[in-house]
């Protein structure tokens, strides 16, 4: 008798234990994203693609739970999913100290770091990123290069906005520098080195802060583990290598 009370128990706390981890499990994942973020995600002919879209794709493959993608602008991404009920945020988020205290956040699924090109043959020499201010730029649109200059230069006036001309592709963005309508761009460093090997293109300066993308969750949600996890496997594969190198982010 007493042991079957034993194993009765024992299996009232298996049940226990099977239930909290399947409470634990992701079964929807439900998104706030930023749209305007080339080219994490940007919208082509309405429809969303980017590394951070691949990253969902595979992210719902491995959890085997459906995605659901609600689309805001980098401005009030972190606001919105403050202050509504989603389970987490991408779009170029950068891990601060600031976002922990407010946020939890995944491990890194990108390191960015911004680069100055100019032509090969521009005598041009630049040691700070305040040594650009004089020189009309060009960036990429929503990108990480423009709100550098936003949040570092345009901010305190270090900058006239006059100065700084928007692209919508990297196309454009090119064409302006070898046509001297610019005289310096700013990309992600690994664009810019790439840019560099298919273009008469130098690299100027290289802003010495690396910031490190990640998904944004909230503060003590259950479903980071898991999301850790998964993105561990995702971060090492084959995959993940194929998917940073259609967008030139290896």
């Amino acid at each position: 008798m007493l042991a079957f009370i034993k194993s009765a128990i024992i299996l009232i706390l298996l049940a226990v234990l099977l239930s909290c981890s399947k409470n634990n499990r992701i079964s929807e994942l439900n998104v706030a994203i930023a749209s305007d973020f080339f080219p994490f995600t940007y919208a082509e002919n309405d429809t969303l693609k980017g590394l951070e879209i691949e990253l969902l794709t595979l992210l719902e493959r491995r959890l085997r739970a459906p995605v659901s993608i609600t689309k805001f602008s980098f401005s009030n991404l972190l606001e919105t999913f403050f202050n509504q009920d989603f389970d987490i945020a991408l779009g170029g988020v950068t891990i601060t100290d600031s976002r922990k205290e407010i946020f939890d956040f995944s491990i890194p699924y990108y390191d960015a770091t911004q680069t100055v090109l100019a032509l090969k043959n521009n005598p041009i020499e630049i040691d700070s990123l305040l040594a650009i201010s004089g020189h009309r730029i060009g960036v990429l649109n929503n990108s990480t290069s423009l709100f550098l200059l936003e949040n570092t230069l345009l901010r305190d006036r270090s900058f006239s906005i006059n100065n700084l001309r928007r692209f919508n592709n990297l196309e454009t963005l090119f064409a302006a520098l070898k046509n001297n309508d610019v005289a310096l761009i700013i990309l992600e460093n690994t664009i810019a080195e790439l840019s560099c090997l298919e273009n008469d293109f130098k690299i100027v300066y290289i802003y010495d802060f690396t910031e490190q993308y990640a998904i944004t969750t909230k503060k003590d949600s259950p479903i980071l583990k898991q999301l850790n996890r998964e993105l561990i496997r995702i971060l090492d594969s084959d995959e993940w290598l194929d998917v940073k190198k259609r967008y030139f982010l290896y």
